[in-house]
């Protein structure tokens, strides 16, 4: 800490000692003073010159500040009408999914459902075709 006040007051000497420095060049050079001071004049004479169009124009200045104002604001209430928008799209389009999940899911049991039902018709099948030809074989053994 004490290492970083020692910078600061090193620092606010070195501005200090440089404002007095550059404060005696301009005071003891009179074509630099004749420069700042009719720097200074002529910025003087802007400012009022401004000021004074403005006080002169101000409707105009007032009248298109506020059509800028409306323009922002206009933009604003769309942008947020078209966020509005997809918002919404975007639940209905979540909902879409997950009816179409739904539907995809009673498919898919449906067709297990229909699998199994199946496979158990063809055991059924499948078990009465060999007591079938079982029964034809005990026939035809027994009629020898």
């Amino acid at each position: 800490m004490a290492k970083e006040e020692n910078k600061k007051n090193w620092f606010r000497r070195g501005v200090v000692l440089g404002t007095v420095a550059a404060t005696i060049y301009i005071l003891s050079n009179k074509k630099c003073r004749t420069k700042i001071v009719d720097s200074v004049s002529d910025c003087k004479e802007q400012t009022k010159h401004w000021v004074t169009v403005i006080k002169e124009n101000r409707e105009p200045f007032m009248q298109q500040i506020k059509e800028s104002g409306d323009k922002i604001s206009r933009v604003v209430e769309d942008a947020s009408e078209d966020i509005q928008t997809l918002v919404e799209t975007s639940k209905h389009m979540k909902e879409h999914t997950q009816s179409l999940l739904r539907a995809l899911q009673e498919t898919k049991d449906e067709f297990e459902s229909l699998s199994s039902r199946l496979k158990s018709n063809q055991l059924i099948e499948s078990s009465a075709t060999e007591l079938l030809s079982t029964s034809d074989e005990d026939d035809i053994v027994g009629k020898q």
